[in-house]
């Protein structure tokens, strides 16, 4: 009896022991699986907040973060990169105004793709940033903003987001016809800005890499976002409306001529024909260059108008506008 006893008390101690770990493992691996999930919680609420904005935070992060850096080799260029891009505004001089801290979004052009540059560590990298406003209305002006040639932006709904890490540049409607009425005091948020860490490259290099990047940008308005022709086939587009433009007015300045004549020809005549012409005659004439100024506004005017509506209004007919990088 003894024996036996003892023998269950062995037993149940072995079998308490094995459900106390069985316990403890559960336990512990419930702890594993909670610790995880707070930690990226954490993280996000101690990552700084650079937007001003709030709403051009959450448009920020429904737009790309990771795009297509720039790798560059690690030399010489922490400390000459805030002076090489405070020389932006005077080698471009269409940039207003520039922050070289506020938005993250990077975007590679296909010139950098191919330039000589080595990479040795893959944390080196710069990004030039592309920032457009998602609803850019007609007559709105951005803080840091870029006047298409000199003071003649834009007018149109500009949307940059990405897919499968590719930009895609849409303009609405995706189908059918696509008005772009170039309007006065609009402009397009295109902000570039470079991503400082150990960021270092030589200055020859960064060179040919700057001056590439400038002509591609040049591009990119023109041919891209705004798909209207560079400076000289745009003035060689506004020499003959400007040709039209006088030519209308010369038109409307001929019926004036004759309508002097027909007054000053009946005075010459004897009176009873002034008499008789002059009821038909000159009401005729008086009202005529009325009718035709009450549209007329003013020939300088019409002019720019003219200038705004037939040679600076651009129409495509596409299936989709989408631009992949």
């Amino acid at each position: 009896m003894f024996i036996f006893s003892l023998l269950i008390f062995f037993v149940g101690f072995i079998l308490g022991i094995i459900v106390l770990f069985a316990i403890l493992f559960i336990l512990s691996l419930q702890e594993i699986r909670k610790s995880p999930r707070p930690k990226p919680k954490s993280k996000k609420e101690n990552r700084p907040i650079n937007f001003g904005d709030a709403t051009q935070l959450q448009w920020m992060n429904r737009l790309l973060w990771r795009t297509y850096p720039i790798l560059l080799n690690r030399h010489k260029i922490k400390t000459q990169i805030k002076s090489i891009f405070a020389q932006i505004p005077k080698d471009i001089p269409q940039i207003r105004k520039l922050n070289l801290s506020q938005f993250c979004t990077g975007l590679t052009p296909p010139f950098l793709d191919n330039a000589s540059l080595h990479l040795e560590d893959e944390s080196d990298y710069l990004k030039f940033c592309f920032h457009f406003e998602p609803d850019l209305e007609i007559g709105a002006e951005v803080e840091y903003g870029v006047k298409i040639i000199g003071s003649i932006p834009v007018a149109a709904e500009f949307k940059l987001h990405s897919l499968n890490g590719h930009f895609i540049l849409k303009i609405p409607p995706e189908k059918g016809k696509l008005e772009i009425g170039i309007k006065e005091n609009t402009f397009i948020n295109f902000d570039i800005t470079a991503q400082l860490g150990v960021v270092l490259f030589k200055s020859e290099e960064w060179k040919s890499v700057w001056a590439n990047l400038k002509n591609w940008i040049h591009h990119f308005l023109h041919t891209i976002v705004i798909k209207i022709p560079l400076e000289e086939n745009l003035e060689k587009a506004a020499n003959p409306i400007n040709k039209t433009s006088s030519a209308q007015e010369i038109k409307l300045k001929q019926p004036e001529k004759p309508v002097v004549r027909k007054t000053i020809s009946p005075s010459k005549s004897s009176p009873s024909i002034s008499h008789r012409n002059s009821p038909s005659q000159a009401s005729k004439p008086k009202a005529s260059p009325t009718q035709n100024r009450s549209p007329k506004t003013s020939p300088s005017r019409r002019a720019e108008n003219e200038g705004c509506s037939q040679g600076f209004k651009i129409r495509h007919y596409m299936a989709k506008w989408d631009y992949e990088f």
